[in-house]
């Protein structure tokens, strides 16, 4: 019987294993910044974005099911961004943003993220602004409005054509995001932002040491 057990447990233990993940390196590699440009929408209101991308992780996982070999990437990055928009009759929103990014990409290239962020913002009021001074003259206030905390969160859907067959350093995405703005008159005001634009990969500009990590798992 208890042979038996023992049979059993050894058992469990070695498809487990098989089933695993197993690390196969551990190096740091040098990695350029990205350059982002999109358009930025908040519903129906143009505007546009610009922004670095700097690398912070690379993770490559390797199925192997027996001809069969998968490759899964995955990417940590930090994302800062200056973005503007206008919305006729209210007002001009500019805000800088630094996000935290998720990454998924197949081995096709296409890939899925999420990425939060906090930022600053700062509106300038459409349609002209009256100030009354102390002597009780009205006069005119070039760009009245205000600063506020910006939170940002979103995700993306994208390609990346240097996993195609044409091995191009840029990347095309839509990105739809909440942006949450306060204290605005004491509450919180949020915004839906839509973004469609190209980064481009530069792998000189701006380099930096990226820990990339790889690992397999044979089914």
């Amino acid at each position: 019987m208890k042979t038996k057990y023992k049979l059993f447990f050894l058992f469990v233990t070695l498809t487990f294993v098989s089933q695993s993940w197993c690390q196969l390196s551990d190096t740091t590699i040098r990695i350029g910044t990205r350059i982002s440009c999109s358009y930025l929408s908040s519903l129906i209101y143009p505007g546009f974005s610009v922004g670095l991308e700097i690398p912070l992780r690379a993770i490559d996982k390797i199925k192997v099911k027996k001809d069969d070999k998968k490759l899964i990437m995955k990417e940590r990055f930090f994302s800062t961004d200056l973005n503007l928009y206008h919305q006729v009759g209210f007002h001009t929103n500019i805000f800088l943003t630094g996000s935290y990014c998720l990454k998924r990409i197949n081995q096709k290239g296409y890939y899925l993220g999420a990425m939060v962020g906090v930022g600053i913002s700062r509106t300038i009021l459409g349609g002209t602004t009256y100030v009354m001074d102390d002597n009780g003259n009205v006069k005119v206030k070039h760009g009245a409005g205000n600063f506020y905390f910006a939170i940002l969160t979103g995700a993306t859907l994208g390609r990346d054509f240097y996993y195609s067959k044409w091995k191009k350093n840029f990347q095309l995405f839509l990105r739809p995001s909440l942006l949450l703005l306060m204290p605005y008159s004491s509450t919180i005001y949020p915004k839906v932002n839509l973004e469609l634009g190209v980064k481009f990969g530069m792998p000189d500009f701006m380099k930096h040491s990226v820990k990339k990590v790889t690992k397999i798992k044979t089914l």
